[in-house]
């Protein structure tokens, strides 16, 4: 998995570790922001391989994130993962709708991430 950029957008550093700590030791690189505005900017002005986004936020919630990003052309074929404590259909549905790949309830176990990242 070298060279496989994670961008992490969550306001949970607990969160942050348990990414890092699932994917780093996989060879993944992992970068974190803890607020959908700065998350937005640090995925435009690098584009990661996979966004891992988490639906509330401060200053710009995460469908906010994942609309913004699938509306730019270069991210057409970068997959967007909510991770989210949200686990209604209606709420998953809504991030499909804003243009996420995936959803994942948490707490989430870190082998089933890592596989979900495998399909993508």
């Amino acid at each position: 998995m070298d060279n496989i950029d994670i961008l992490a957008i969550d306001d949970d550093p607990v969160v942050h570790k348990i990414i890092r700590k699932a994917l780093e030791a996989e060879g993944y690189q992992v970068r974190t922001e803890s607020d959908g505005e700065a998350g937005l900017k640090a995925a435009i002005e690098r584009p990661p391989h996979v966004v891992l986004l988490d639906v509330e936020m401060p200053r710009m919630d995460g469908y906010q994130v994942c609309q913004e990003l699938h509306a730019r052309p270069e991210f057409r074929f970068i997959p967007i993962v909510f991770l989210s404590a949200h686990s209604s259909l209606e709420e998953r549905m809504v991030g499909y709708q804003k243009g996420a790949d995936d959803s994942m309830l948490k707490p989430f176990q870190a082998e089933e991430l890592r596989a979900r990242l495998a399909v993508l």
